[in-house]
Parts: structure tokens; sequence; C-alpha cells
């Protein structure tokens, strides 16, 4: 069984309209927390290339983001500890299903199973 399209009235249109450009104008944010996770590749260039967080602070300013340096380390560091983490567990992860895949390693050696 199909329902009818409800009717709505033509002095709706307005009302919505001004709450959809309203919700359009409105900018999604990031927590600055989250920024530094995303910009964590080149925050760590930048820092390789000799320049201090203090510079990487410089540049976020210039782009109207107050982030003191010793801010900016914390979150570069917690972004680059989780960088890590997920590296090193997707590489253990790989090390660990090719030892299991591998043809060179013995079989079980559980006597309960023979």
């Amino acid at each position: 069984m199909s329902r009818k399209p409800k009717a709505v009235p033509l002095s709706k249109i307005e009302d919505i309209q001004t709450s959809l450009k309203q919700k359009a104008a409105t900018p999604k944010t990031i927590s600055l927390s989250d920024l530094v996770l995303s910009l964590a590749k080149p925050i760590q260039d930048m820092l390789d290339a000799g320049y201090s967080y203090e510079d990487v602070s410089d540049v976020f300013k210039g782009h109207g983001v107050e982030l003191a340096a010793s801010g900016l380390k914390s979150f570069h560091k917690k972004a680059s500890t989780s960088t890590d983490n997920n590296l090193s567990n997707s590489s253990s992860d790989k090390a660990v299903e090719e030892s299991v895949n591998s043809d060179s390693e013995p079989e079980s050696t559980d006597s309960s199973t023979t």
C-alpha cells in the first residue's frame, strides 16, 4: 500500500531555503588534535628539514589557527605515536601472517591431535 504524498504549503519553501542556506554557511570544524593528526606527515617533513615547532606554529598562525608550539609538539607526538603504532601493528600482523602461511614452518607437534 503506497502513501499519498503530503502537501506542503508554498510558504514553507522560503523558510526551508533560509534554513538550508544557514546550515551551508556554517563552516564545519575539526579539533586541533585531529588537524595535527591529519597534517602529521608534512609537519614531520618540515621538522626534518630543520625547522622548529615554533616555525610550524607560525605557519598555522599564518592561516588563522592559533596553536602554541608546545601544544603543536604534544599533538604531533601523539599523532606520531598513533601512526607508528598503526604501522608497527600492521607490520607485526603481516609478519605473523607470513609465518603462519610459511611452508618452512614445522607442523604442530601437539600430540593430542594424533
